[in-house]
């Protein structure tokens, strides 16, 4: 049973890190032929051959973190938005390409469905591999982990793009600061791949966390615009950009205000190239709007292109129940119980200080003041982008953790850039200050310490708390659930043919071993009626129940009844079994009541 059943069996950790360590190794050596794009042209000093190493190390370590636990309870399958996802792909790969929803984008789909076509390539050594890793030889559980580490994948390479953002914005290391840009790089890469809210996202199937990878690819596609004189060459950027930016419109559609950031840059070219030149320099308008027009056509081919379905019928794409507008309507006028919130500011400040720290925040905020008038410049263009996302987020009547997903890469760019600009002012001014008093130790006169000891102290400082976060929760993935020891303790210790009610987030029990009913939530079902059928167990999960027991959540009729059934069926049921999670260990709390009949409790 344990083989077929559930993943508990001895060789998942093993095979986790056997996993983990060949898809490491397998990528390193692309990361050199990936990171020399952010080379200038025939420099070859010390800062660059440092920041090539430290790019390839930044890429090891957010393989290392977004793989481990990418086998997270794949058996359970708990996440129910996942399901989605993996259904298309699964339809994509069996034969049918046609979509006819449109409440995501495809990107996600074809992508997925592809990664289970090259799975498909090699049945028995892909089965093996997936056995070992996973600890379970359900067809279905590998083919979720396959879908799993596409996202892993696609969230580890997108420390490319932020290591690069921030390098550019402080002159890639060609001006007289070099050392400046490489902290900045390597402040914004830790801060990235030590999210715990990104790194969190990354082990599920969903589209948020590619949308950001490549929305993320598309700013450092237009932060090298800012930087590239040859007309053809920025042409070419601004192509990139633009394609960069319809994939990411078409993984997740708010996702594609991105292009917002070419606009910017486009307009600040342009507005430049008009103040530098005299009347007859001017190119004409053609000319100037050409990149743009390029851009736009880049992006609007590849957003139709990556969704093959929307030419078949356009008009059911966009208009249908289940088209483009669908998020519109829902997340401007509609909701569910537990994401309406009282502020969707105080919310999203929240999410950003747990996502990036309170002190990245901070340097988010003084970075332009410790820049120099274009390096300014570069990283306000920058911020276009997360501000108007972050301005559509808060116009929106729910708010959730995932819908920040797409701008974290590039406010750890923002951040790193702040934080290597605070680090240089305190290299410069308090260090050195400080080392020219008499009564200063001998050790801040240290070279080492005074020109790199603030930087790294500072960088540190910045990324030590989410980096904790991010080293329990990881550890926590690669251990098993609440869920996963609940299932083993119900099968152990439960007779067989015991009548269990088990509602969401509670974990799949085996049908040949328990009598079960399953509901959304307990509480749908009136008491009397769990009563009636002789159930003798109900399983309660804490992410299903607290939302109906916090009274400023309730908004509607139903909820009253819910929260009401529920508190009647922890005063009157007894407590068998309670599964705490905890900073190491990941889950609902569960709770395994026994149901004591109404007769019983008359006749006491």
């Amino acid at each position: 049973m344990t083989q077929a059943f559930g993943p508990w069996n001895s060789t998942r950790p093993v095979g986790r890190w056997i996993a983990v360590c060949w898809l490491v190794l397998a990528v390193a050596n692309g990361c050199l032929a990936l990171n020399r794009s952010m080379r200038s042209e025939g420099t070859t000093n010390k800062h660059h051959l440092a920041a090539r190493w430290v790019l390839l190390v930044a890429l090891g370590a957010a393989l290392l973190v977004r793989l481990v636990g990418a086998d997270h309870e794949v058996f359970e399958r708990a996440y129910q938005d996942e399901g989605t996802y993996y259904h298309h792909a699964a339809e994509i790969n069996a034969g049918n390409p046609w979509r006819p929803s449109f409440v995501y984008g495809h990107v996600s789909y074809y992508a997925g469905a592809f990664a289970l076509w090259l799975a498909s390539l090699f049945p028995t050594g892909f089965a093996a591999l997936a056995t070992v890793w996973s600890g379970t030889v359900e067809a279905q559980a590998h083919q979720w982990l396959v879908l799993r580490v596409l996202v892993a994948l696609l969230s580890a390479v997108t420390v490319l793009p932020v290591f690069g953002i921030a390098w550019w914005i402080v002159g890639g290391g060609t001006q007289d600061r070099p050392a400046r840009a490489l902290v900045a790089a390597a402040c914004a890469a830790l801060l990235y791949i030590f999210s715990p809210v990104f790194n969190h996202g990354s082990h599920l199937i969903i589209s948020d966390y590619p949308s950001a990878c490549l929305a993320t690819f598309s700013l450092y596609c237009v932060v090298r615009i800012l930087h590239t004189t040859n007309q053809r060459a920025q042409w070419r950027w601004y192509a990139a950009a633009g394609l960069f930016s319809g994939l990411a419109a078409a993984t997740k559609y708010p996702a594609g205000t991105v292009a917002i950031a070419i606009v910017a840059a486009w307009v600040a070219l342009t507005l430049e190239a008009r103040r530098s030149s005299t009347a007859k320099e001017r190119p004409s308008h053609l000319k100037t709007f050409t990149p743009l027009a390029i851009a736009g056509f880049s992006s609007l081919a590849t957003f139709i292109a990556a969704m093959p379905t929307f030419i078949l019928d356009p008009h059911f794409a966009i208009f249908a129940p289940r088209g483009m507008l669908f998020g519109i309507r829902q997340y401007s006028t509609g909701g569910w119980i537990g994401v309406i919130r009282e502020n969707n500011l105080t919310f999203y400040l929240g999410v950003l200080g747990q996502a990036l720290g309170w002190i990245a925040l901070l340097a988010i905020l003084v970075a332009p003041l410790a820049l120099r008038v274009r390096e300014r410049r570069r990283w306000l263009l920058m911020a276009f982008y997360p501000f108007a996302y972050l301005l559509l987020m808060l116009t929106m009547s729910l708010a959730l953790e995932r819908n920040l997903a797409p701008v974290i890469p590039v406010l750890a760019a923002l951040a790193g850039v702040g934080v290597a600009g605070i680090s240089e002012y305190l290299t410069s001014s308090v260090v050195k200050r400080l080392s020219a008093r008499a009564w200063a130790p001998r050790i801040l006169s240290s070279r080492v310490l005074s020109s790199v000891g603030p930087s790294v102290a500072i960088v540190l400082l910045a990324a030590a708390v989410p980096a904790w976060s991010t080293l329990q929760q990881t550890v926590s993935l690669a251990r098993f659930s609440t869920r996963d020891i609940a299932a083993r303790w119900l099968v152990d210790e439960l007779p067989a043919g015991t009548r269990l009610f088990r509602e969401s987030y509670t974990p799949r029990l085996p049908p040949e071993h328990f009598f079960l009913r399953r509901a959304r939530f307990a509480a749908r079902v009136p008491i009397e009626e769990i009563e009636q059928d002789r159930y003798q167990y109900v399983l309660l999960a804490g992410r299903a129940f607290n939302r109906f027991l916090r009274p400023a959540d309730l908004t509607e009729d139903h909820h009253m009844v819910y929260a009401q059934r529920y508190r009647e069926m922890f005063e009157r049921y007894e407590e068998v079994k309670r599964f705490e999670p905890t900073r190491w260990r990941q889950g609902p709390t569960l709770i395994l009541l026994r149901v004591v009949p109404r007769s019983n409790n008359d006749s006491g």
